[in-house]
């Protein structure tokens, strides 16, 4: 299984070392159940996969798609534009 529950501790750990080591840059980038309800409605979908990214202006961002059974994306099921954090968190 790809993907695994992590206690608060290593949670915290993760996010702490991130923050520390990127001073100033994007957090989190916070979307709606409706997003990856979105992602996973693709027939094909199988998978979800986060790809981390830049914008023109230097923000940090993800992109999130759908992987089909190959792990091929699915373009039709890509999605962006989440609220950045801060200031959405």
């Amino acid at each position: 299984m790809l993907g695994q529950k992590i206690d608060q501790d290593e949670s915290n750990s993760l996010k702490n070392r991130f923050q520390k080591n990127n001073p100033g840059k994007t957090k989190a980038v916070i979307f709606d159940r409706a997003t990856f309800e979105t992602v996973l409605s693709h027939r094909d979908a199988q998978y979800v996969a986060i790809y981390f990214g830049e914008t023109e202006e230097g923000v940090n961002t993800v992109v999130i798609s759908g992987l089909d059974k190959n792990r091929q994306e699915i373009l039709a099921s890509t999605m962006n534009r989440g609220g950045p954090c801060p200031p959405y968190c």
